[in-house]
């Protein structure tokens, strides 16, 4: 019987301790539009369907090896975006180990709607 209740309340924990992934709702982001690199970490057909009008592409799996290459200034300043907010998080961290000290995670797609012009390529 306690080993009934030990497991019950171990589970019980293991789900109260687990966050739901949620949509996030779109806020506005501050950062310096005029210098800032804006980085789509999506996968290109994502990327094709709507973009950011002035965002680079390049998918969260190949992020850390394009970096280096494409951003010798460490203290560039770059917004990472994604659909929801989870991968553009993954890219910050991603983009900090590497060194990289001026990044900021805009979230979801729709945090930069706000404030820029997105492109539909089709779909």
């Amino acid at each position: 019987m306690l080993k009934k209740i030990l497991i019950a309340t171990i589970s019980a924990l293991l789900l109260c301790a687990c966050n739901s992934i949620t949509e996030e709702a779109p806020r506005r982001i501050n950062f310096d539009r005029s210098s800032a690199v804006i980085i789509d970490v999506r996968t290109p057909e994502e990327f094709k369907a709507e973009h950011i009008e002035s965002a680079r592409n390049i998918p969260i799996a190949s992020l850390r090896e394009r970096a280096a290459g494409e951003f010798a200034n460490k203290s560039q300043n770059i917004v990472v975006y994604c659909n929801r907010g989870i991968n553009s998080k993954k890219a910050k961290c991603i983009l900090e180990g590497e060194g990289y000290t001026n990044v900021t995670d805009a979230g979801s797609i729709r945090n930069l709607k706000l404030d820029f012009k997105s492109v539909k390529e089709g779909k």
